[in-house]
């Protein structure tokens, strides 16, 4: 479809630069731009990033070594029930 619209000189000059690099024809460079920029949100969506949280740091304990970690919070919760049933 054929259309008139007015485009700023300086992103007039910008399109012809990009079309150029491109190797594209200034129709299909600015089809091509118009095009992306109307798609749907979801295809420029970030990537998701999981939050982490500082843990603390537990003197002794290799909190690479999980078996290691739960023995010692295992020993730490009997301790403190033992020490509840006095």
């Amino acid at each position: 479809m054929r259309t008139t619209i007015n485009i700023r000189d300086d992103l007039m000059i910008k399109l012809k630069e990009t079309a150029r690099k491109r190797n594209q024809n200034l129709t299909s460079l600015v089809n091509e731009l118009l095009q992306n920029s109307l798609s749907p949100a979801e295809s420029f969506r970030e990537p998701f990033r999981q939050k982490t949280f500082a843990l603390g740091e537990r003197p002794g304990i290799n909190f690479h070594k999980s078996l290691d970690l739960a023995a010692e919070m295992e020993t730490d919760y009997t301790i403190g029930k033992m020490e509840l049933d006095k």
